[in-house]
C-alpha cells in the first residue's frame, strides 16, 4: 500500500532514479537516493539501519520491478500471519497462452499451490 501512494505521488521520479543508477533498489531519505544496490530485495538491513541513524530519519527502500510480495494481495492465515495471494491460470499442454486464460481454470493461492503433471501449462 504505501509502496503504491509512493509510485502515484512520485513515480516518474523514482522511475528516473532507477534508469540514472541503473539499480535494481534504492534507498530513498529526505527526498534523496542515498544509496543504490544490485541486490533486487535491497540492501542488508544493517546497511539500511546505518544510514537511519546518520541521517535521523526513516528510509524507504524501493525496487525497480515491484516484488510479488508489493503487488499481490495478502491473505490472512491466522495469529497475525499474511501471506500474498498469487493468481494462477491452467490449461492443457498444447493450449496457447490465450486459451489457457479464456477456457483454463483460474486459481487464487492463498497458501503454497503444488500442481504437478506434464498435462497442465500453468501461467
Amino acid at each position: 500500500m504505501l509502496v503504491k501512494r509512493l509510485y502515484s505521488n512520485y513515480g516518474d521520479w523514482i522511475r528516473s532514479k532507477f534508469r540514472e543508477t541503473k539499480a535494481k533498489s534504492i534507498v530513498v531519505c529526505d527526498g534523496k537516493v542515498v544509496h543504490v544496490s544490485d541486490d533486487e530485495y535491497g540492501p542488508p538491513d544493517e546497511v539500511v539501519n546505518e544510514i537511519e541513524n546518520r541521517v535521523g530519519k526513516p528510509c524507504y527502500i524501493l525496487t525497480g520491478a515491484p516484488l510479488i510480495e508489493e503487488s499481490s494481495r495478502w491473505s490472512d492465515l491466522g495469529n497475525e500471519d499474511y501471506y500474498p495471494t498469487l493468481t494462477i491460470h491452467i490449461g492443457k499442454a498444447n493450449w496457447d497462452g490465450e486459451k489457457v486464460f479464456r477456457e483454463g481454470v483460474k486459481i487464487d493461492c492463498e497458501r503454497a499451490c503444488i500442481i504437478l503433471s506434464n498435462e497442465l501449462k500453468i501461467f
